[in-house]
């Protein structure tokens, strides 16, 4: 298993502006989803495809925090999926709505 460190070094270089955002939501949030979200009988949803399927909405900025929102791409059934960042760092992630 590669760390969290290495996902987000490799996803800085890409082009993909919001990639590490979506990189830190698969890591924190992919597990959940494989075990209680996928129907059954459904393949298990792999990091890539975790994170092609979010789709950057919105940004909340107050400060140096922010709260970044994403179009789930039918992970949680059309939940708001939400990284929540302090000093440009990823701190939490979550499904709303």
């Amino acid at each position: 298993m590669i760390s969290i460190v290495t996902y987000l070094c490799e996803a800085i270089i890409k082009k993909d502006k919001y990639d590490w955002l979506k990189d830190y939501a698969a890591y924190k949030l992919r597990k959940i989803c494989n075990q209680s979200w996928k129907k059954e009988g459904e393949p298990d949803i792999s990091h890539e495809e975790f994170k092609a399927r979010l789709k950057y909405e919105d940004v909340n900025r107050r400060g140096k925090n922010a709260e970044y929102f994403f179009n789930d791409g039918g992970l949680f059934w059309g939940h708001t999926v939400i990284v929540m960042c302090k000093n440009n760092k990823p701190v939490d992630a979550t499904v709303a709505g």
